[in-house]
């Protein structure tokens, strides 16, 4: 049984995307977003699934394609009359951005790597208790 926390990516098991009210109907990634016994709240739209009719993310890079990493970046000082810094989302693949962030001497890749994390969700625990966030969001447009 998987210890699933609010916020976490998941899928839901016989997903029919014909009944799916997103942009990208096919994509079938979900954040919990609330929970009380048996029963959570998924985003988009609230929906309503049974602790069975879920599933954790395989990391694949075919379930999970559609998972970016989303850093906090920190504002730029600028003077008065300086033109204010563009800054661009960068919405490659979660561990391919992960080659490039570094902790300690190792990129995030490798950190996942070496914890044998295989779900998405279980990168998302390692993230909040490793760096107190995890930044992960789905793709939906």
């Amino acid at each position: 049984m998987e210890n699933y926390i609010i916020g976490d990516i998941i899928r839901i098991r016989n997903y029919c995307s014909s009944n799916s009210t997103r942009v990208k109907k096919e994509i079938n990634l979900f954040k919990i977003v609330d929970f009380a016994e048996e029963c959570f709240t998924l985003d988009y739209y609230k929906i309503k699934a049974h602790y069975e009719d879920i599933e954790p993310v395989p990391i694949n890079k075919i379930d999970d394609k559609e998972i970016y990493y989303d850093p906090v970046v920190a504002g730029s000082f600028i003077l008065p009359g300086d033109p204010a810094p563009v800054i661009r989302k960068d919405y490659s693949y979660y561990l391919d951005h992960f080659q490039r962030c570094r902790f300690k001497n190792n990129s995030y890749y490798e950190l996942i790597r070496n914890n044998n994390l295989k779900y998405v969700h279980e990168v998302q625990h390692y993230l909040l208790d490793t760096f107190k966030h995890d930044n992960l969001r789905i793709k939906d447009f």
